[in-house]
């Protein structure tokens, strides 16, 4: 899930490349600063995390709960869930 995660996020970019609504160069700026991790704790550095998991609100707050006691002040949390 999480390469194809990734490769979705690359083919979004390069569409947006192709398009002209971003320069090649804005892409592999942009692919250069995504990582993937399965482990919360290589999240501890990031300045920004999009979270997209289940559909729970149970399951983000405890998700949120971890990360903000793992993460640095600075951190943006972000969801994908706009319903929650």
């Amino acid at each position: 899930a999480l390469q194809r995660g990734l490769s979705n996020i690359a083919q979004s970019l390069s569409k947006f490349a192709e398009k002209g609504v971003i320069t090649i160069e804005q892409k592999d700026a942009a692919q250069s600063k995504l990582r993937g991790a399965m482990e919360l704790s290589a999240l501890a550095d990031c300045d920004i995390i999009i979270e997209a998991i289940v559909e729970k609100i149970e399951v983000k707050n405890a998700l949120f709960k971890s990360l903000d006691e793992l993460c640095k002040p600075e951190t943006v949390f972000t969801s994908n869930t706009s319903s929650l």
